[in-house]
């Protein structure tokens, strides 16, 4: 059998913050559920990125450094890189 699903997992320790981030800056829309302890986002068909309430392993202590863990496909990614930053996001590399 062949599957089609495909999901990411991150964690955050404010997840209002993150919805915040994830609803209003990169334009995602949450999967209502009855949970205090995670946030639930629909990708595409199949597609999911699930939000832990947790935190986060810093970037040295993860398996491979500067890889990313979400990874989202765009039209223009100037422009995308443009609207983060002008949202106050910062990144690690810039655009590689």
């Amino acid at each position: 059998m062949t599957s089609n699903f495909i999901a990411s997992t991150i964690w955050a320790e404010n997840l209002k913050e993150t919805a915040n981030f994830y609803t209003d800056i990169i334009g995602l829309e949450i999967i209502p559920e009855n949970r205090d302890d995670r946030l639930l986002f629909g990708l595409g068909k199949n597609q999911y990125l699930f939000i832990i309430k947790g935190k986060p392993l810093p970037i040295k202590e993860s398996a491979i450094e500067n890889f990313p863990v979400v990874v989202f496909r765009v039209d223009n990614i100037e422009m995308t890189f443009e609207h983060l930053t002008a949202n106050g996001i910062k990144t690690l590399n810039g655009i590689e």
